[in-house]
């Protein structure tokens, strides 16, 4: 189905791939410079990363022990409806509470996991 979007989408890919395949094979001497800035990065260092081993661990860990607040804490229904409708009425239950600690969990394990791969 083609609508107007796809329409113009496709006569600017299309320019973009005529230009492209044009300026293909033209070099533009740059005095070196994507070498200096290449050359100035700081090495990737090795040493303080976590074997990727661990890494699975935590995530795995992390999980589970969410799984088990939410189980735990909550009751036959719905985790993020319930939580929702809590938060609304400013109101702090058994799902906000679990659903904090998921998020919690989740943005920690995230950011160690960026921070492990400097």
């Amino acid at each position: 189905m083609t609508t107007p979007l796809n329409i113009a989408q496709d006569a600017i890919e299309k320019i973009l791939k005529t230009d492209a395949a044009e300026y293909q094979l033209a070099y533009i001497d740059d005095a070196h410079f994507t070498s200096r800035v290449m050359d100035a990065l700081p090495l990737v260092s090795t040493q303080n990363s976590l074997s990727p081993k661990k890494r699975f661990a935590i995530i795995v860990g992390m999980t589970s022990i969410a799984a088990l607040f939410a189980t735990t804490f909550l009751s036959s229904s719905n985790l993020l409806i319930d939580a929702c409708m809590d938060v609304a009425t400013y109101t702090i239950t058994p799902a906000v509470v679990a659903l904090s600690t998921i998020l919690i969990m989740a943005i920690v394990v995230s950011v160690s996991a960026s921070m492990s791969n400097r």
